[in-house]
């Protein structure tokens, strides 16, 4: 499987209170937020499966990023990225020459931590053999892009809606589309 952790979104909150460091080095419970995340996704990244990280240059560049992952997850592949893109679909297609093509694949945002069974739900993916799924929780921020879920049918959408049940991409939910 392929499990590619998106790390190079803004910077905002951080940098707003303060602080010096990018948000993936702000302390949760003691330990630095991309700990915290790797940590969530430990049952996952074995050494049979490919764990890629996208983060900011900027971020590798000012606090070694790069070489804090690696430290916690020596086969780790990290891609460098100059620029913020339009969003994670995009950052996601920045990571493909690292991908095996012949294997599943996780995108997960790099400051979320699911408080779920990950293995049970990929293998729940996979005994349906569905072609894709979405992990979703509810909310009813506008910040978050939100899902329409019924038992056979998931559709996204970036904006709130009226017609759309509060589900968003991210816990669980279960929507196989």
């Amino acid at each position: 499987m392929n499990i590619v952790v998106m790390m190079a979104g803004d910077n905002k909150d951080p940098s707003e209170s303060g602080s010096k460091y990018p948000k993936m080095l702000t302390e949760i419970n003691g330990k630095p937020m991309v700990e915290v995340v790797i940590d969530n996704l430990k049952p996952l990244l074995d050494t049979k499966n490919k764990a890629i990280f996208v983060i900011r240059k900027d971020d590798n560049d000012k606090c070694y990023l790069g070489n804090i992952i690696k430290l916690i997850i020596p086969h780790a592949h990290v891609i460098t990225i100059e620029n913020e893109t339009s969003g994670a679909a995009l950052t996601a297609l920045l990571a493909i020459d690292s991908m095996d093509n012949s294997s599943s694949l996780l995108l997960v945002n790099g400051d979320q931590i699911l408080d779920c069974n990950l293995r049970e739900i990929l293998q729940e993916f996979n005994q349906k053999s569905v072609d894709s799924g979405v992990i979703t929780f509810k909310s009813v921020h506008p910040r978050w892009s939100y899902a329409k879920i019924n038992d056979y049918l998931c559709h996204v959408l970036s904006k709130p809606s009226q017609t759309f049940r509060r589900y968003l991409p991210g816990s669980l939910q279960k929507c196989s589309c």
